[in-house]
């Protein structure tokens, strides 16, 4: 997809998998299928006859507005990470959208005086660092920002590989501002990407990053992930002493968790939350009647009152408003916690909102409803009905425990029971391996195809080798395995990623398949041999078995969010764990059924 686009990509695989169904039926209608399929993808990459316009889909989208707004197409570039739009407003300012939406400017020389006006510019022009670390540089103004700045080394990674190609291919303004030479563009997620940097920084930069490419939800993983207590701890502990995180956010509910989480990681430094105070500074814009782009400055060390008149000068002159000046001023509720009367959350309790502060864990930052929110609950509840009305339909059928009766009666249920918890626990565990890997591996598209391949790939492997390896003891012994060794995986997961997070990407990569190679193996194995044991009892109970397997890893899927958002992702691998656990429990039942 990186290559060839996501609809070319997606003609490709199709005719992939018609040339699959032609190798193993030889069937002519594989055959025609496969050949017009492949004419399809060949006319559509020399001539681009099938495209993706985004105002025909429902979902309304940013760049629908711009659009209607006189806005003109200027360039579009797919790959597999999303969709970059490249646009011209009818003011003449430049927009770059990613997937129809989260839009950002794109800066040209003629437009920057104007830019400079905008609070994000706060921070360069008052810090004037000398290093920076920008995430998600979007279209390029906060590289600007910092060229303007006098920054002498600029290090950016955008984690869109689209959108930094489309802006390469743009002549001057902005191609141009890539290639100087005090500029270093990673093509990676911002944290992992720190991680594997030299050296202290004056400013690190996040200046409203979010992908928006699945604007309902809030649980994305690109963005959610830089917005953590070990996150923030992690850029504060990159700066140097005098260094300063800079946060541009979107409205007064991210302005207020952002100021929750910056104060949990200064605490976590053993300064109270008054202290931790004295190290931030917020302002606004506010002239709309609502807060919009709150920026928050974090500084490794307390402000000092001389330090404040540069911003508080910068703020003044350009008509925002001062939300915390450390020693200076505090709006409410922050004066009653930067006076230790209240705590922060006391004092935010009113709102309604969730504001604890996310955590590697539980990193839903957008996510601000308390408990599991109510479209999640829906979907798990319209889940749990559909796995019901399949429970229904095999329970009824030729075959079914209604008409069978008897100890093959007990054997279906027990095998359906075990495929069931197989399923669940598949997904569950495979989700889990993807959010604590992906940190390692760096971008998420790359994390996410690495991790199934190898899930995937092992697990073939494992379904081969079970019965050479377990000598019939597989239904039984897999499970269990894999239930003990994910213990193993929980305690040595943090220490094993820890000492290949410096390597380059080969070497991560070899450690990760390493790590999973064992656990995917053996979640490979149980499935086949409980398909085994279903042909023993008939074909129906072999097509049962698949429904019943592939209904419950669809549900694995919703079970592992709700457990997320709830508890954590530790719990959607403990329960994964606890998963295979049943069902190896039920394959000692099954197999003592059937020998008695």
């Amino acid at each position: 997809m990186q290559w060839l686009g996501v609809v070319n990509g997606a003609l490709l695989a199709v005719c992939s998998q018609a040339l699959a169904a032609w190798f193993w039926g030889r069937r002519l209608w594989a055959a025609l299928a496969a050949a017009a399929l492949g004419l399809l993808f060949l006319a559509n990459l020399g001539r681009g006859i099938l495209t993706l316009d985004w105002r025909v889909l429902d979902e309304a989208k940013p760049l629908h507005q711009a659009q209607r707004e006189g806005a003109q197409e200027l360039s579009m570039r797919w790959d597999a990470f999303g969709r970059a739009d490249l646009i011209l407003r009818e003011t003449g300012l430049r927009q770059l959208y990613l997937d129809g939406a989260a839009p950002s400017i794109v800066p040209a020389p003629q437009d920057l005086a104007q830019l400079r006006q905008q609070i994000g510019y706060l921070p360069f022009d008052s810090g004037r660092p000398e290093r920076v670390f920008i995430i998600g540089p979007g279209g390029g103004l906060d590289i600007a920002y910092a060229r303007a700045s006098g920054a002498a080394e600029i290090i950016a990674a955008e984690v869109h590989p689209a959108s930094v190609a489309l802006l390469r291919e743009q002549e001057g303004g902005v191609a141009g501002l890539l290639a100087a030479e005090e500029v270093q563009l990673r093509v990676d997620e911002g944290r992992s990407a720190l991680r594997r940097e030299r050296g202290e920084f004056g400013l690190i930069s996040l200046s409203q990053v979010v992908t928006l490419a699945a604007e309902r939800g809030g649980y994305a993983l690109t963005e959610n992930a830089l917005y953590t207590v070990e996150a923030f701890g992690e850029f504060l502990g990159r700066l140097t002493p005098e260094g300063q995180l800079a946060l541009v956010l979107y409205d007064e509910a991210t302005m207020l968790r952002a100021l929750g989480l910056a104060l949990a990681a200064l605490t976590e430094r053993g300064l109270t939350e008054a202290e931790a105070l004295s190290h931030l500074l917020v302002a606004a814009d506010v002239r709309g009647g609502s807060v919009e782009t709150p920026l928050i400055v974090v500084k490794n060390s307390p402000w000092r009152r001389e330090e404040l008149r540069g911003p508080a000068v910068f703020v003044a002159d350009h008509g925002f408003q001062p939300i915390l000046f450390p020693g200076v001023l505090a709006a409410p509720p922050l004066d009653a916690v930067a006076e230790g009367r209240i705590s922060f959350a006391a004092a935010t309790a009113s709102t309604g909102w969730n504001l604890t502060a996310p955590t590697d864990d539980r990193p839903f930052f957008f996510q601000f409803a308390n408990g599991v929110p109510r479209a999640l609950r829906d979907l798990a509840l319209a889940v749990a009905a559909a796995v019901g009305i399949v429970a229904l339909m095999l329970l009824s059928a030729r075959g079914g425990v209604a008409r069978g009766g008897g100890r093959a009666n007990r054997q279906r249920l027990l095998l359906y029971g075990y495929v069931a918890a197989l399923g669940a626990a598949f997904m569950l565990l495979e989700i889990a391996f993807i959010q604590q890997t992906r940190l390692l591996l760096g971008h998420p598209t790359i994390a996410v195809a690495l991790v199934l391949a190898a899930i995937l790939c092992f697990g073939g492997l494992g379904s081969v080798s079970a019965e050479r390896i377990w000598r019939g003891r597989a239904l039984v012994a897999a499970p269990l395995a894999l239930a003990g060794l994910t213990l193993v995986w929980w305690l040595a997961w943090e220490p094993w990623s820890e000492g290949l997070v410096a390597g380059r990407f080969p070497l991560r990569a070899a450690g990760t398949l390493l790590a999973l190679l064992p656990l995917a193996g053996l979640m490979g194995m149980a499935f086949p041999q409980a398909l085994r044991r279903a042909g023993l009892l008939g074909r129906e109970v072999v097509a049962g078995c698949w429904a019943v397997n592939g209904v419950m890893s669809v549900l694995g899927t919703v079970i592992a969010l709700v457990l997320a958002t709830a508890w954590g992702y530790g719990s959607v691998l403990w329960a994964g764990a606890a998963l295979y656990g049943l069902a190896g429990v039920l394959g000692i039942v099954s197999a003592n059924k059937a020998l008695s």
